[in-house]
């Protein structure tokens, strides 16, 4: 048993002695101690230091003599020494467990309950003899091991120490004295992994993540280098020397002419607070010549959190100098939305724990609706990550998440510089172009209203590009506009893209002079179009353009079947009063049949003996029409001629007049009208026949 012998080898704090008298008792009963029962606790006080600058050290002398007596309290007959300042070693007798912690934490409910602005509390590492042949200085440096192990660990104030905590100190050791050699030696390296456009499935940029290829230890973990660094305070060390090389890969792939693609960069809290970290990245950025637009920053959501002056105003040196800022992780900590509110993001990257059971909860998707949502509401761009299917990504980009990252497209890779990294990448000069028609929020009630004031509901919605004159393709639409072409008979993007193509039809005509007036008026512009005998209102909205590349923002309206009665019933009525203006309406179709629409005169249905075009057109003529005018009539209604008589004359529709010899019209001018259509594929000829009106004082004038 160690006992103190006399009260002068007592240290200045009751209850304690001086480290080396501790050592001399420990060392005189070595061997006696190394077969006992007994173990050794290392104590170190948390914020001590703090402490002392903020109420001087009589007060912290006051507090370490408070200490000293609860560590008395709990231990009354074991041997208690101070190793220096705040730090204490502590003899006990006894290898029970449960009665060492239970006393260590009664001491630790009296150090929180210390009347202190400067929140104090102990760190307790233990090492219980083993009896496995260890000098008792070697328990004590076993137990200060143990209670270095936890330092930062503000969840855990007590560790028993093991084999494994050695080595994991060790290696905490190897990371931190070799971190400088590792970073001039080429150790640490980034390797990017590819963000992919949802809208084109190309690659339009990169993220930068580090990685540790060690010679000792081989590939070492970023989860375990990376806290190993932010505690040592050398985190932005490590994060400038993955930017540096970053740079130097933009460098060379413009010098070598590559496609060169953005590539977002990682920042944490402490590059705030340990450096000027705007200058040093912009140093590193201008040293190498790299344009602004090629380098992101991404900051962690958890970094916004935890914000102070350095931050905010690195941040907004950042976004002034014309860096974009992305908010990385949004999700995955409490103050997402205040963050939100805060701070004006570029992007904002989603974290997969949104994506979690996407399949089995439903409101896995309608949070992740909301976020995309909002964040287009706000101005915001959208990456997703940490996306692994087909089926995420599918979901993803019907919402409008406008960027992909994750394994589905790739893992990280290291880069050679003279080597291309991908082929798949998007056109440089393009991307400002996408990034417009990502701006659009496609599950808004009203895409076309950006003013913030309202949210969710359905519409028809395609993003569709013209190339040239009349070359339309469609980027994006939604489940809506699918369903709408459906009802239309078409069945695909690419019928619909093929009808486009199609020449002679009015209707293609009509949407391409509307979207060069939509580009032309930089407004909202609206026409209504019949497409396979249906009403569609289309409104266009410019968004973009890249050389003879131009997008819009289409929404689609089938005005025939609208919900509302009142609306359908008006188009109804307003319909058969148009057809009024005509005595009689017919139609032809490409087989050579004809059938009659409509009849409002004394004249004879004449396809009830004829459905055959051209056997109609001839008893017609000899019936309504006077002799000399009856050959050039069925030569007019001759339908496989008028293709080429439109296209000879470069017009949409042909205009006849003839004269009839019905008595009540009889040498009356009529109008006879061939207007051409499709319908479900198939070439149709509306024949529309009307008299002509004379003003009142017609005669006068001849």
């Amino acid at each position: 048993m160690v006992e103190i012998l006399n009260e002068k080898e007592l240290g200045s704090k009751t209850h304690c002695v001086t480290i080396a008298i501790f050592l001399n008792k420990i060392n005189e009963n070595a061997e006696t101690i190394s077969k006992e029962d007994c173990a050794f606790i290392f104590i170190n006080v948390s914020n001590f230091k703090s402490f002392n600058q903020n109420y001087g050290f009589a007060q912290g002398d006051q507090f370490l003599d408070y200490l000293t007596d609860k560590i008395h309290d709990a231990f009354p007959t074991d041997l208690l020494g101070r190793v220096s300042g705040d730090r204490f070693i502590l003899y006990v007798k006894t290898i029970d467990t449960d009665k060492i912690t239970n006393s260590l934490a009664r001491i630790q409910e009296d150090i929180l309950s210390y009347k202190s602005t400067i929140p104090l509390h102990i760190n307790c590492g233990i090492y219980i003899n083993d009896k496995k042949d260890k000098k008792p200085t070697q328990m004590i440096d076993c137990a200060k091991l143990a209670c270095d192990y936890i330092e930062d660990n503000l969840d855990n104030y007590i560790m028993i120490y093991n084999e494994n905590i050695e080595q994991e100190l060790d290696f905490k050791h190897y990371i931190i004295t070799g971190f400088e050699q590792a970073v001039k030696n080429h150790y640490i390296q980034p390797y990017f992994q590819c963000e992919v456009r949802s809208l084109t499935r190309k690659i339009c940029g990169y993220e930068a993540l580090a990685r540790w290829i060690d010679p000792t230890y081989g590939f070492v973990s970023p989860g375990v280098f990376v806290p190993i660094l932010e505690n040592a305070r050398l985190i932005h060390k490590l994060d400038l020397c993955i930017i540096d090389q970053v740079c130097q890969v933009q460098r060379a792939a413009i010098d070598n002419g590559f496609p060169v693609q953005p590539i977002s960069v990682n920042l944490s809290r402490l590059d705030f607070l340990l450096c000027d970290i705007f200058e040093e990245v912009d140093n590193l950025r201008r040293k190498h010549k790299v344009p602004i637009k090629l380098i992101n920053i991404e900051v962690t959501e958890g970094a916004f959190a935890q914000a102070n002056n350095s931050l905010e105003t690195g941040v907004e040196n950042f976004r002034k100098a014309g860096y974009q800022i992305w908010m990385d992780d949004f999700g995955s900590g409490f103050s997402s939305l205040n963050n939100l509110q805060a701070y004006q993001f570029d992007v904002i990257k989603i974290d997969r724990m949104f994506l979690k059971d996407m399949n089995d909860n439903p409101r896995s998707r309608i949070i992740l609706a909301s976020v995309i949502n909002m964040a287009k509401t706000l101005k915001m761009h959208t990456l997703a990550e940490g996306i692994e299917t087909e089926e995420e990504f599918n979901f993803l980009s019907s919402i409008g998440c406008e960027k992909i990252q994750g394994f589905l497209f790739g893992k990280p890779k290291p880069c050679d510089l003279n080597v291309q990294m991908d082929y798949n990448c998007e056109e440089s000069d393009l991307h400002n172009y996408y990034d417009k028609m990502g701006e659009v929020n496609v599950i808004s009630p009203s895409p076309f209203d950006t003013s913030m004031t309202r949210i969710f509901s359905e519409e028809a919605i395609a993003i569709c590009e013209i190339e040239g004159e009349k070359n339309l393709r469609y980027i994006f639409y939604n489940d809506t506009f699918k369903d709408l072409l459906a009802h239309l008979n078409i069945h695909s993007k690419e019928q619909a893209q093929d009808r486009a193509k199609e020449s002679g039809m009015r209707e293609n005509d009509m949407f391409f002079e509307l979207a060069k007036k939509a580009e032309n008026t930089g407004k909202i512009e609206s026409t209504d179009l019949i497409i396979n005998g249906a009403i569609i209102n289309e409104r266009l909205k410019f968004l973009a353009r890249s050389g003879d590349k131009a997008t819009f923002l289409l929404s689609s309206t089938n005005l025939s079947s609208q919900k509302s009665i009142q609306q359908a019933q008006n188009i109804q009525a307003s319909m058969r009063h148009m057809l009024t203006l005509y005595f009689r309406i017919d139609l032809y179709d490409e087989d050579g049949s004809v059938e009659n629409i409509y009849l409002n005169s004394s004249q004879n249905r004449i396809t009830d003996e004829s459905t055959d075009a051209v056997e109609a057109v001839s008893m017609y003529a000899d019936n309504y029409l006077p002799e000399d005018e009856r050959d050039n009539f069925k030569n007019y209604y001759d339908i496989t001629t008028v293709q080429s008589r439109l296209k000879e004359n470069n017009v949409e529709y042909l205009v006849g007049f003839y004269h009839s010899i019905v008595p009540e019209f009889e040498d009356r001018t009529q109008i006879y009208i061939l207007l051409p259509f499709k319908i479900n594929q198939r070439q149709k000829y509306l024949s529309l026949a009307r008299n002509m009106q004379y003003p009142p004082d017609y005669e006068k004038h001849f």
